[in-house]
This record gives C-alpha cells, structure tokens and sequence, in this order.
C-alpha cells in the first residue's frame, strides 16, 4: 500500500508559495511530484464542496400544526412543540412556533429553516415587518414577497446541494408547472384597536431545472375580518387531516358556546398530539384581546429575554475622595 505524505515534504516548489493545507496525497517515497506556483486551488476544492453538499443531509427544520381560533372578542393560537428535519424524522420538541415581530405576534409552518442555504422563516418575517409600514395589508404583503424571494433562493439552493430532499418536498410537483406547498405563516395582533388575523400558504412551481417560482396559495388564504375569514372561524397549518374529519362530527354550536377560544384551540391540537406521530407537546397558547396578549401555557424555553442595558450608556458612578488633613 502507498504511504501517506504530507503535501510540505514532497512538492518541488517555493516556501512563499505554499499554504498549510491539511490534505495528503497518495505517492511513492521514491517519487517527485511537482505542483503550479499557483496558490488557490479552488480547482480542486469547488468538487469537493458539491460532493460534500450531495452526501450529507440537509439541515432543515420543519414545524407541524398550529390552530387559531378567531372570534369577535380575540384571537387564540394553539402550537405543539415538535418539530422535524428534512427526511420526516423528529429533530426536537422544543421548536418556539409562535413568536412576537414588531406590533404583532407570528407563527409559520412547514419549511421554516434551512441553515445551509442561510433561509429563516421566523427573521425573514420579523424583518420584514420591522421595515414595513402602512396598513396591515400591506405589512403582511411585505413578509409574503420577503418570504417569496428567500425561499426560492433556498430551494433552488436545495435542488444543487440536496437534491434527494428537494425531491421529498416536491413530491408531486415533480411533475412540471404542479404547484406544492412548501411554508404557511401567520400574522396576527391588534391594529387602531382591531383584531387582524392573515394566514398564507406558499407555494412553489417545478421546472425542468429545478424550482421556477414561489406564489401565493389563493385559495388558502384567511383574512380577518373580511369575506376571507373562515366559518367556522378556525384556520389550521401543516397536516391536520385528521383533525379536519374530527371537526364536522362535532356539536359546533355546542363548542362554541361551551369552550373558550384557547380552550378551543389548545383541544383541536391536543387531539392532533394523541393521533398523529408528527406532532408533540407541551403545547403552547396565546390570546390576543383588545387589551393585549396573555399567554395561557409557554414552554419555559420560548420565554422572552428581557433587553439588558448597556453598560456603555450607564454614567459611571463618581467616586468618594477623602479629605487629606493638612498637618498641622
């Protein structure tokens, strides 16, 4: 068998010109072997970074089910915990669905992170939103093209690197111009004193060379209030088939006036966790009133840090000086 040596001891060229690479060549000790003067070999690197993207698995976070309950008075979010990666398998049980953005409150659904390709559905949105102003509308049709631009750059990101799981989210959009759901947000909170709730689901189009386009899902999207607003008034993401046959066998006017809106939302997940292996506990709630938000359960992780003070910014306490005594 050939020995291993190091790339220093054996090459025919200036010390200036070589950089301490950590890679080893197969040679025999009686051999030679002479290299370019040149300094960068992405030549060689650049192949070795695609097939490194191809073999490992992509590092990809999924969220599963979320519930809102939307009524005159508020509007209730119930979130389990569990969240998958990209091969369907469960990655944690302690993903934080909901979260606060600016002057509302956000969850999302389905893809919402992918660390390679540097894609975050939760910064996105808040970003967004940050930098958005207007009315409501127009706020959440900054997240949707925010979300649109990013995602497609993170799938076709998938479609190079990871191609056998751009394969498992496309499915059936394999087949050209099919449209698959990929991410579902919500957006919700007060405005002048007004309950608004907007929920999106987006989609996107195959092409022959990968992901074409991210759009909108029109018949999936929710609007409160509005014509869009769903009736009965509850707007479900991610996988909640069974769920949606439990719901008609229910007594609605009967929950409705028994159960709470969270009690409501909180029980519809619940009913998920004890039916479906994709979905977890602890589960997590939230009401949003006219007088604010008011968490009914939160995981102890998902609690938010209180902003520090800058010490910078603190005037530096003066100190004592004692008084020297003259002698006498």
């Amino acid at each position: 068998m050939k020995p291993l040596l190091t790339i220093l001891t054996d090459i025919n060229v200036h010390k200036r010109n070589i950089k301490s690479w950590g890679f080893k060549f197969l040679s025999h000790p009686n051999e030679t072997r002479s290299s370019s003067s040149k300094s960068n070999p992405s030549w060689a690197v650049f192949p070795i970074i695609i097939f490194l993207g191809w073999s490992c698995n992509a590092q990809i976070t999924q969220g599963t089910k979320i519930v809102a309950v939307i009524s005159d008075t508020d509007i209730a979010v119930a979130a389990d915990s569990l969240a998958m990666d990209g091969s369907g398998k469960i990655k944690s049980r302690t993903l934080c669905k909901i979260q606060h953005a600016a002057n509302f409150h956000i969850a999302a659904a389905h893809l919402v992170q992918y660390r390679e390709a540097g894609f975050d559905a939760y910064a996105t949105m808040s970003l967004a939103l940050a930098a958005a102003s207007g009315t409501f509308d127009e706020e959440v049709t900054a997240v949707e093209d925010a979300l649109r631009e990013q995602l497609l750059g993170a799938l076709r990101f998938m479609y190079v690197m990871h191609r056998a799981t751009y394969d498992k989210f496309a499915g059936e959009a394999l087949s050209l111009n099919t449209e698959r759901g990929i991410l579902a947000f919500m957006i919700f909170g007060t405005v002048n004193n007004e309950l608004v709730f907007s929920m999106r689901e987006l989609a996107f189009t195959n092409g022959l060379i990968g992901p074409v386009s991210v759009q909108v899902r029109e018949n999936k999207r929710v609007d409160c209030p509005g014509p869009r607003c769903p009736n009965p008034p509850i707007a479900m993401m991610g996988n909640f088939d069974n769920v949606a046959a439990f719901l008609p066998q229910l007594n609605q006017k009967w929950i409705f006036s028994e159960l709470k809106s969270y009690e409501l939302a909180r029980f519809l997940v619940t009913y998920a966790v004890v039916t479906t292996e994709s979905v977890g506990s602890p589960i997590d709630v939230i009401r949003i009133s006219k007088d604010g938000a008011n968490w009914i359960e939160r995981k102890p992780g998902c609690q938010e840090k209180r902003k520090e003070k800058n010490p910078s910014a603190q005037k530096p306490k003066a100190r004592k000086q004692r008084r020297r005594h003259k002698p006498s």
